[in-house]
């Protein structure tokens, strides 16, 4: 087998990957504007005070119209900062990392500025991975590149370009620290990685599992040789180096700043500080519970809404074909795999809501391209077959992310907008909607309306009670001037599967004699599933409840429309299981259970079967592969 590029090749192999990408990810944010949405202002308005006021206090920015308005495109925003402390500071529940890293962009052209500097960033990550790919000797150089564009073209990677979100530069510094332990040839990499880890946790604290499985990695480059000296008293190294102790303390040193620091402005310097909200804070919490840890640990590879596998299918096999890498090398294969199953774990915890997909796994997809890059260079032709089909297919996805970045947001419901990745959606495990997904109550001024106002109605109160939706007194009021449309509609509830009541808390003043006043409607996925007309006049607000069934996941509407020249007006509405032990069934708690298992089984079976294969292979072929694969780990045996 060929080795890897020397000379001009290798400053072709440096060098064309990031202006490739750089022009890739380039066009992507052009194409897609400078809108920023979710978390992006906030981490945008963080960097903007430490520019301009030099703390960490964001109360006065937040107030500042013109400031969210320059950085956000809206005048205002909710704040993502509280009072944890007591005293009047609002802090941001971001770190602090990604705000200090984008304040070069911002201070010279403002959110585009950021942009524009997060596109760099993702160019420098494509072209860190190809040196990590070319450094380990792993094949040929057209597979080097087909490994390379499989992982940096896929959605996870594309949707993420330019993005003001850490994950990006979170993944660079991952690349750029396995590629220096990889390689480990001068004390310069090992203060290359030892900054790398150091700052990991910064950009988010969910890193700091994936810094702490790298610094274990420095932490056996160091020792190592000192283990083996003891074992073969040879003559060099026999001490310790000043600089090794100084790589060692970085990490350590940085996680001790990281606490001081959360010491002053959360109150407390444990890591999970910054998510101990106040009391009343609308923000996602971590879970604990068994019901979530399946759903988002699972969801977070099998998702079609939310997943990786879903997004780039040609990951999968990649995973799987690792089994061929950990059989031979077992060492750098545990590292790697603790690594991903310990972020994994991390990010189990967290609510993917309505986030772009893969993007928890963005930090991590990279490393990828190692197990990919070996078992196309040392598994005989016929995996090239579905390795090129899937990799069309992980391309082509990346390509409509590009194309349609604003169908990229996870669907509550579990709903694939992009057109390839919908067809394949059935394939996967639909785990959006859980137990907490069985109930809901909202007033009517909550939901979106079409037409109508929002008027004051002492009638309309409702004591809490189990006939009726709770109401206050502030209702929304549609009439024959307003024309036609919808004075209530929407809602941002998904609904496990299962049976249900849907109950409006409304009033009707008929406008011709014996006609509809209008009517009430439940919609599942944008489909009318129930309807009840509003004969004549109520004599005040009645409770009209409406039987729904649903047998998949499912975004339920209230609507509410007058007709007729009627008069409607809506104080609020709810939703409850016909069968009150559905947020305890099996099936709601463990949503798709059995596509689950399957994917597990057919996962493991893959495995095996390849590792067997692998075993039976002639032995010139395992010589090669045995090469391939020892280079993963600068050929040290596990």
């Amino acid at each position: 087998m060929a080795s890897t590029t020397t000379g001009r090749p290798r400053a072709v192999v440096t060098i064309l990957p990031f202006l490739i990408a750089l022009l890739v990810f380039g066009a992507v944010l052009q194409h897609r504007g400078s809108d920023v949405t979710a978390d992006e202002p906030h981490y945008l308005i963080l960097s903007w005070s430490l520019l301009h006021d030099h703390d960490v206090d964001l109360a006065d920015n937040y107030a500042d119209r013109a400031t969210v308005q320059r950085l956000y495109g809206q005048p205002t925003i909710d704040p993502h900062a509280y009072d944890y402390r007591h005293d009047g500071a609002l802090i941001s529940d971001h770190q602090i990392g990604l705000p200090l890293l984008v304040a070069p962009g911002v201070a010279v052209a403002g959110r585009r500025g950021a942009e524009i500097e997060l596109v760099l960033l993702g160019a420098l990550l494509a072209q860190q991975l190809f040196r990590l790919l070319g450094e380990r000797r792993l094949g040929r150089r057209w597979m080097v590149w087909g490994a390379g564009v499989a992982v940096v073209g896929s959605l996870p990677i594309v949707a993420m370009a330019g993005r003001v979100f850490p994950d990006v530069p979170a993944a660079l510094l991952v690349v750029v620290a396995v590629r220096l332990l990889l390689r480990d040839a001068t004390r310069y990499d090992r203060i290359g990685a030892s900054l790398a880890i150091a700052a990991l946790p910064w950009l988010h604290v969910r890193y700091a599992v994936i810094a702490l499985c790298l610094f274990a990695g420095l932490a056996y480059r160091i020792v190592e040789p000192r283990w083996r000296w003891h074992r073969r008293r040879s003559q060099d190294e026999r001490g310790w180096r000043w600089m090794d102790v100084a790589c060692l303390a970085a990490p350590i040193v940085s996680v001790v700043v990281m606490m001081i620091a959360f010491r002053a402005w959360y109150g407390s310097p444990w890591l999970t500080a910054p998510y101990r909200f106040p009391p009343g804070a609308n923000e996602a919490r971590p879970v604990r519970d068994a019901s979530s840890l399946y759903r988002y640990g699972f969801g977070q590879l099998l998702s079609p809404a939310f997943g990786w596998f879903p997004a780039a299918p040609l990951h999968a096999l990649a995973l799987v074909a690792a089994g061929i890498v950990a059989v031979r090398h077992r060492l750098v294969t545990a590292w790697l795999l603790i690594l991903g199953l310990l972020y994994l774990g991390a990010a189990a915890t967290i609510d993917p809501g309505q986030n772009l997909q893969a993007r928890f796994m963005v930090v991590v997809i990279p490393l990828v391209a190692l197990p990919l890059l070996t078992a196309v260079a040392s598994r005989p032709r016929w995996l090239l077959v579905p390795a090129a089909a899937l990799g069309a297919v992980t391309l082509a996805i990346g390509l409509e992310a590009a194309l349609h970045p604003n169908a990229l947001a996870a669907s509550p419901n579990g709903d694939v907008a992009l057109p390839i990745e919908h067809q394949s959606a059935w394939l996967f495990p639909n785990v959006s909607a859980g137990p907490r997904n069985t109930e809901a109550a909202f007033a009517a001024v909550d939901l979106t309306r079409q037409v109508g106002r929002v008027v004051t109605d002492a009638a309309a109160v409702n004591a809490a009670s189990a006939a009726s939706p709770t109401a206050g007194d502030r209702v929304v009021e549609a009439g024959p001037a307003d024309g036609d449309g919808y004075l209530a509609t929407g809602s941002p509830i998904t609904l496990a599967a299962g049976s249900y009541v849907a109950r409006f808390h409304v009033a009707a003043t008929a406008g011709r004699a014996g006609g509809s006043a209008g009517s009430v409607e439940v919609a599942g996925n944008n489909r009318v599933v129930a309807t009840r007309d509003l004969d004549g006049d109520t004599g005040g607000y009645v409770t009209i409840a409406l039987p729904v069934r649903f047998s998949r996941p499912t975004k339920i509407e209230w609507r509410a429309r007058p007709s007729n020249g009627g008069t409607v007006r809506l104080a609020a509405v709810d939703v409850h299981p016909v069968d009150a032990g559905l947020a305890r069934a099996f099936g709601t708690r463990f949503p798709d259970a059995a596509t689950t298992g399957a994917w597990v089984l057919v996962g493991a079976a893959l495995v095996v079967a390849l590792v067997v294969a692998d075993r039976r292979a002639p032995p010139s072929a395992r010589h090669t592969a045995g090469r391939a694969a020892g280079a993963v780990h600068g050929g040290d045996d596990g």
